[in-house]
């Protein structure tokens, strides 16, 4: 009975290491804005790879556009603090916020994404700034790879194992970061926005989500709706 014991154990040990299917591993998409307090990150993900093997979300439990549970958005946390790192100078920074979105795309369900926004804060001198050195790792889907490599499989899904890095700021800078070569410095000079910048792009997202909101929409739809039985009297 023991020995069948530990038979049924080690095979559940094995397999419950193995991965459920193959995935389509595409670039992880990184956008960093650099702000005299903080930095803000956002980073895009395709989400079929995060949703099975990092959320573990159950089958048939849909994941909700915002506002997850905790045991997911822990996960989420969890996963980005092993694979994704900023540091200013030589403190690593930490994360105050960070909030978590999925983007379904029930016609295209390989094209549902992740979302995480992330903000760091920092603690230095507005002319200081400038003169320091942001550098940071990323190390995305590197378990994921190394079963993959020992496998030794030809796989039959897209795997580009790479951080697709922009920094936006008076002129965006694109990095790809491979996962062969992690690691990336970014000299701040030229990098850190400006007020103006901050506020010009507060504005744009407060559009953005008028533009989201339900009864914006509605107010939106009926003044057209009006004008066209409008005009359309006026004609006659």
């Amino acid at each position: 009975m023991m020995k069948m014991s530990f038979m049924f154990f080690s095979c559940m040990a094995v397999f419950g290491a193995a991965f459920a299917h193959e995935y389509a591993i595409y670039p992880v998409l990184v956008d960093l804005k650099i702000n005299q307090n903080r930095i803000e990150a956002k980073l895009e993900s395709n989400a079929g790879y995060w949703y099975d093997e990092i959320l573990h979300v159950p089958f048939k439990t849909p994941l909700p556009g915002s506002d997850w549970p905790e045991e997911f958005e822990k996960r989420a946390r969890d996963y980005v603090n092993k694979s994704f790192e900023l540091k200013l100078g030589e403190k690593t920074l930490t994360a105050s916020s960070f909030q978590c979105r999925y983007i379904q795309e029930p016609l295209q369900p390989a094209s549902s994404k992740v979302i995480y926004e992330i903000i760091y804060p920092i603690e230095t001198k507005d002319a200081e700034l400038a003169r320091q050195t942001l550098s940071g790792r990323s190390r995305f889907f590197s378990e994921y790879k190394a079963h993959r490599d020992k496998e030794n499989v030809k796989s039959s899904q897209p795997e580009e194992y790479v951080t697709r890095l922009t920094v936006s700021a008076a002129k965006k800078i694109h990095i790809d970061v491979p996962f062969e070569n992690p690691e990336f410095n970014l000299p701040l000079a030229g990098l850190v926005r400006t007020p103006f910048q901050q506020k010009v792009d507060g504005m744009k997202n407060a559009g953005i989500r008028l533009v989201n909101y339900p009864p914006f929409l509605i107010a939106v739809i009926v003044g057209i709706v009006f004008l066209i039985r409008r005009r359309k009297r006026g004609s006659h």
